[in-house]
């Protein structure tokens, strides 16, 4: 089971709660085209780092097994 909780480890939290973490529960911006604009780029720093996350578990995972 420990490989389990390393899968859920991130699953608890939206992306909503991912945003306020970040401060940005208000819009910087105006106006509908930037903030769609702006939540695009502020989804894809929060791909990156789950993309990041998952590979720091991977290497991790794999300098266990080794």
């Amino acid at each position: 089971m420990p490989q389990r909780a390393l899968v859920l480890s991130g699953q608890g939290q939206g992306r909503n709660a991912t945003f306020k973490r970040w401060g940005l529960k208000r819009l910087p911006v105006y106006g509908q085209p930037r903030g769609q604009a702006f939540f695009f780029l502020a989804d894809v720093g929060s791909n990156l780092t789950t993309l990041a996350r998952l590979v720091r578990e991977a290497t991790a995972a794999i300098g266990a097994i080794a």
